[in-house]
């Protein structure tokens, strides 16, 4: 007898983990009902909820995104658009020639009374958000913070730039920033090509950071751990690269430039090797300074 309770207690409380597991990942739908008995619900997936698309065909010149989860893509294309699709809450307004994008998080976890109810769950897909303008000269200032999503600029001249996002990739591609750009990320891999940018400073908690056929003026870079590759790509000015585990990869510095190199990381300088402090004078004003406490730095 005692056997036969302990079976039951055993099946009841997998039966429990069985069903918590469902409701955790959407797994109940309802299928059918009557008025005596009410919904029948079984194993399945509900739909999320719907996606909405907006838009404005309004100018502006300046650019300001708060998203929780969604691909940006800002690109000339010949004039004004903007369309966004999203299934969470999200509006878009242009006040003052200043286009603002938000997007909230209304995602809940999945519950058997909302989905019999509502026939979905409000679980959040990635949202995608586009914005064309005239020429590369719209627009002067653009500002994103985004928590997850990839976020891709195309031909665009700025007078600033800002960008926080917690994951994916950050892709600039013929992109010029005047004055300062600003990129925070925690792990992604921001690419930049064919690009030139002010007073840039890029901070990493871990991630890769690829440049190619590119100018930076006093390029400022933390990071705790990330992979640094540079392929001709002018340092012009003073540049600061600090961290705790960081591979630096420079392959045809287009200008002359001054290195000073801390005592913690090994240096390869065409082609020869220095363990430990390393300091190297060229004619000219330009400097890269390295201060890294367990890093490689390889320059060709």
């Amino acid at each position: 007898m005692k056997k036969y309770y302990l079976g039951l207690t055993i099946a009841f409380v997998i039966a429990i983990i069985i069903a918590m597991i469902g409701l955790i990942n959407n797994g109940f739908r309802s299928v059918g009902s009557n008025s005596n008995e009410g919904p029948f619900v079984v194993w399945g997936n509900p739909k999320s909820r719907p996606v909405k698309t907006l838009r404005t065909a309004a100018p502006f010149q300046d650019i300001l995104i708060n998203a929780e989860t969604a691909n940006i893509y800002i690109k000339v294309g010949g004039k004004y658009q903007v369309r966004f699709q999203s299934n969470q809450k999200a509006k878009l307004k242009v006040t003052n020639q200043q286009l603002e994008v938000k997007q909230s998080d209304s995602s809940e976890p999945a519950s058997i009374i909302n989905i019999i109810h509502n026939g979905y769950s409000k679980t959040k897909r990635m949202g995608d958000l586009f914005i064309t303008v005239p020429d590369a000269n719209t627009l002067k200032n653009i500002k994103i913070t985004n928590g997850d999503g990839k976020i891709n600029l195309q031909n665009l001249n700025l007078k600033s730039l800002k960008i926080d996002n917690d994951d994916q990739n950050i892709n600039l591609t013929k992109v010029k920033v005047a004055e300062h750009a600003h990129i925070n990320s925690d792990d992604s891999v921001v690419n930049i090509s064919n690009s030139q940018l002010k007073n840039l400073y890029l901070a990493a908690d871990d991630g890769k950071f690829l440049v190619r056929n590119s100018q930076f003026s006093n390029l400022d870079l933390e990071a705790e751990e990330i992979r640094i590759k540079m392929n001709n790509t002018s340092l012009i000015g003073n540049n600061r690269v600090t961290g705790d585990e960081v591979k630096l990869d420079l392959q045809n510095v287009s200008e002359p430039l001054n290195y000073t190199i801390n005592e913690d990381t090994e240096v390869y300088y065409k082609g020869k090797h220095y363990d430990g402090y390393h300091d190297h004078n060229l004619q000219g004003a330009n400097l890269l300074y390295v201060n890294c406490d367990d890093s490689t730095v390889m320059i060709n």
